[in-house]
This record gives C-alpha cells, structure tokens and sequence, in this order.
C-alpha cells in the first residue's frame, strides 16, 4: 500500500484524471483508511474550486481554435533539389508541371486535427453525467434560492446549484452572499445552509463544514451523524441544532435533542436550550440559550419545491441504507463514594481477531454531568490478547467536583476500525 508522503504527491494527478488505472486503484485503496489523506484531498478540491470560480471572469466566451486556425500561414511548396534535376531526363515530356491539389487537401494535416478536438470538447461538454450521479446519489437539493455552486467530486467541476440536483459523496457545496440551499440527505437530514457557507458532504451521515452557518434536523437512528469543523467535532444521534463557523471559533445551539461537542482538549454534552462555543485547543464556553425559536423560523422560511421533494422520499430516501458495523456506545455508572479517584480500570472481552479493531473515545463526567477528562484507546490494546485490561490516570486539581459518581461513556471512532471491543467493567482505583 502507498505511504502519505506518496499519496500527497498524487493528489492533483488524481483530481485531473491523469493517474493510470493501478495508480488510481492504490490511491483510492489508501484514501478508504486514511482520514489525513482523506481531508488534504479535500482541501486540495476546495482550492481548485475556489480558483476555478475566482478566474470565471477571465475566462474567454469561446473557443479560440477556428480563429487561430483561419490566420496560421500558409505552408511553403517544396524547393526542387539535385536529385529532381538528374531524374528530369528520365521524365515524360510534362514532367516538371505539378498537379494541382484541392485546397482542402492541402490544409488537411491541420484541419483533422482541430474538428477532433472540437468533437471532444463537445462530447465532454454534453456527456450524460447525470446517469452516473443517480447511482451514486445520497441527496437532493429541494430548495435553492440565490447563487450556490456544487464541485462535483468525479469530475471536478463546477456547476450553479439548481433545485433538484442529485448530491453524491465528496461533493463540495458552495454558497454566495446571497445563496440559500436546502437540503436531503438519507438518514433522512434536511440542512438549511445560508449564506456564506462552504461544507463537503463525505456521505450521507458525515459532513465537514469551512465555514459560514446552518441548521440541521437529524433523524434519530443507530447510526450516529458527525460534523467535523476547523475547531473540533460534533456528534449527534438525532436532534435539530443551529451550528455557526466564525473567526472565534464554532457555535453550536440546541433546539431539541442532545449533541456532543468535543476539540482536541475538552468535550461537552448539551441539551436542549444549551449552546457551546469551542475553539480548536481551549476548554467550552457552555451558556444557556435566549430563545431556539428564531433559528427554527429562519430554516422553515426555505420552503423545499414539491417535485423536488417527492423525488427525495421516493428515489433517495426509499433506498436501502447500507449500516455500518460500528454504532453502540457503552455507558458505565461508577460509584466512587467519598474516595479521591486516581485511575480508572477498564476491562473487557478479548476477541480472537488480529487486527481490523476500532479505536474508542473515553468520555468521563462527574456527577452534574460536567467533563472530567477524556481519552482515546487505540487498537493496538485489543490487538495484544495477552492484556485485557487499560488503566486511566485521572488529572490533577479535580479535588472541588462532585466525584462521588462518574458516568464513563466508551465511543467507537468511525472510520477507525470495524471490530467492536465489548467492554464488561469499569472500576475506580483511589484512596480511601
């Protein structure tokens, strides 16, 4: 399998189209394990959409081939040489006297060329893509108001977004200062996206916001939807919340539901009424809301058009879900009582794969529900089955929290792995 360093150097060839057949298979083969490659292929498609977009204007309106083509010089009769002089002896009386040749033959060697290239340009420009991204659609547009671009995530290009227009894996979504959108995604998902906003959808239950706001309403199923930011992630299993991309961080509000929130340094789990703003490395900002029902007015504002809609329940939402293997969180109540807790001790079942296990996100709140601390279990624990047990060291400088109960929530990574672990104890070690 290609290493990171190989696959970044593929990138643009990928996006161009102009790797081979196996170099293409082995760039694909690693970008389905890799979530690093994953996102810098992303952001290397949402840098050429950018540019396409920004040079739209100095594009030219037409193609320049025939006017190139009228003005090229007209090619040279060939000099008679030496040897046309010896061998005129030899000829018939009218030898010396060339025949004349159309003028579309002479000029032939120049105009084959140039009609194949306009037949290719017109063929690519009319190819029936729209077959393709049926079978590969996850959603629909049913609301477009404004100017929103789509890059397509096959082809690369970029298109105005229209109501009805099929969403497929990878597409990168792109609205202006005055572009609105909503869509469906399966699940089902409908997303309000306003103005300003720029988002990739990686599949029906995955997107990654860059900027600017939206509103989700997310249906409730095993499967949990994840949102990834500039700042940090967000986790829901069913529940409507408004979610905001600024310069001092990401904003989520909570209409209904509960959502999981968490950067690289802390996490949090609001309710309803709740909201958090996060930045990349700092501790959240957790605050009860004024009012949710401006953000629901503003989102049932974009009315979805009928056609549209029907297509969605009827083609997009009516297929088949393919679930994946990783969906339960575990969640221990750990009765501590007045000790001051050091370590945790996990426990589980040991299975007899090798390899393919996922890693798992270790949630620990006090007993008001308020984060404590959280740690990540890497495969490779499950992979040495001669252990079967992991200790966590508690932080320092906890002494003031109600620590008489913790709740411990263990959450599979997606994409990570997918071999669940089933965990059998949690247990708390400290000083009586």
């Amino acid at each position: 399998m290609a290493s990171c360093s190989q696959i970044d150097k593929m990138i643009h060839a990928y996006l161009d189209g102009e790797l081979s057949r196996v170099d293409r298979l082995l760039f694909e083969e690693h970008l389905a394990s890799c979530a690093a490659c994953r996102r810098e292929l992303q952001q290397a498609r949402a840098c050429a959409a950018r540019l396409y977009e920004s040079l739209r204007r100095d594009r030219r309106p037409r193609d320049l081939v025939s006017s190139v083509m009228a003005h090229l010089p007209e090619m040279k009769k060939k000099r008679p040489g030496w040897r046309d002089s010896a061998s005129s002896t030899r000829s018939t009386p009218d030898f010396g006297k060339q025949r004349k040749r159309h003028p579309v033959f002479r000029y032939m060697p120049v105009y084959v060329p140039a009609v194949l290239l306009v037949l290719a340009i017109l063929l690519w420009l009319q190819w029936p893509e729209t077959i393709n991204k049926e079978n590969r659609a996850l959603g629909v547009v049913t609301c477009s108001s404004g100017l929103s671009y789509n890059v397509d995530a096959i082809s690369s290009r970029s298109n105005p977004i229209r109501t009805g227009d099929l969403l497929a894996a990878g597409d990168l979504v792109d609205t202006s200062t005055d572009g609105q959108l909503l869509l469906g995604l399966k699940g089902p998902t409908h997303l309000a996206v306003y103005q300003n906003s720029s988002l990739i959808i990686e599949n029906d239950r995955e997107i990654n916001i860059f900027r600017g706001r939206m509103f989700l309403d997310v249906f409730k199923e095993t499967r949990r939807f994840t949102i990834t930011t500039p700042h940090g992630r967000v986790t829901v299993m069913g529940t409507s919340f408004h979610i905001q991309i600024a310069d001092q961080g990401t904003e989520v509000s909570v209409v209904s539901g509960d959502v999981l929130v968490e950067n690289d340094r802390s996490f949090a789990r609001l309710a309803r009424g709740k909201k958090a703003l996060f930045e990349k490395d700092s501790d959240m900002r957790i605050a009860s809301l004024a009012e949710t029902d401006t953000f629901v007015e503003e989102a049932r504002a974009l009315s979805p058009d009928i056609q549209a809609e029907r297509f969605f329940l009827s083609k997009i939402l009516s297929e088949p879900v393919e679930v994946p293997r990783l969906t339960g969180e575990q969640v221990f109540v750990v009765k501590t009582g007045q000790r001051s807790v050091k370590t945790l001790l996990l426990r589980w079942v040991p299975d007899p794969y090798l390899s393919g296990h996922a890693s798992y996100t270790v949630y620990i709140s006090d007993n008001a529900m308020q984060p404590v601390y959280k740690y990540t279990v890497l495969p490779l624990m499950f992979e040495e089955k001669t252990r079967n047990t992991l200790e966590i060291k508690l932080p320092a400088g906890k002494e003031d929290r109600d620590m008489s109960v913790l709740h411990v929530s263990l959450l599979p990574v997606q994409g990570s792995g997918y071999v669940e672990t089933s965990f059998t104890e949690v247990l708390a070690v400290g000083e009586k």
